[in-house]
């Protein structure tokens, strides 16, 4: 006879974390945008939001967070490896989304007919889509925030979810 493996997380333990993920990775990502802004401000950019970073979310858990929830979740959890799950789904987040934008950027770069300065004075951002310094330190900055995020979200999972059984 076949001998049946018994994992520590049962199949609805691995669903509701990959939820968790996505719900909580779009409000660490929303209160990371929306941070410093008035209560105007934030009551009418939420439902945008909400309208378009929700499917995201969960889009890109299943796609990218889902193998690797998956895979964390065939041994019981510690804090480190829920930490280190976290941050590693973030970051492959993160590099997708700064490949996809310098893509863009050096697209944009070969149009000769597209003038475009984002920032002003000492704190230009990007040149006709090239970044300057101060554009990669912000992008720096932002990638490194992202991927706390994305660990503390694995520390949250891991709480709710638990240890899993022995």
């Amino acid at each position: 006879m076949a001998e049946e493996t018994v994992t520590p997380y049962t199949e609805r333990d691995q669903f509701r974390a990959k939820v968790l993920a996505a719900l909580l990775g779009w409000t660490g990502v929303t209160v990371m945008e929306l941070a410093g802004g008035t209560s105007s401000q934030i009551l009418f950019y939420l439902p945008f939001f909400a309208i378009i970073g929700l499917p995201l979310a969960f889009l890109s858990i299943w796609i990218i967070g889902g193998p690797i929830i998956r895979r964390v979740l065939q041994r019981p959890v510690t804090w480190l490896s829920a930490a280190t799950g976290g941050a590693t789904v973030a970051a492959i987040l993160a590099t997708i989304s700064i490949v996809i934008g310098r893509l863009n950027g050096l697209r944009i770069s070969y149009d000769p007919s597209f003038d475009f300065q984002l920032g002003g004075g000492d704190f230009v951002r990007e040149v006709d889509g090239i970044l300057t310094p101060y554009g990669w330190l912000l992008l720096a900055r932002n990638t490194a925030f992202f991927i706390v995020i994305g660990a503390i979200v694995g520390l949250l999972v891991r709480a709710i979810i638990g240890p899993g059984r022995k």
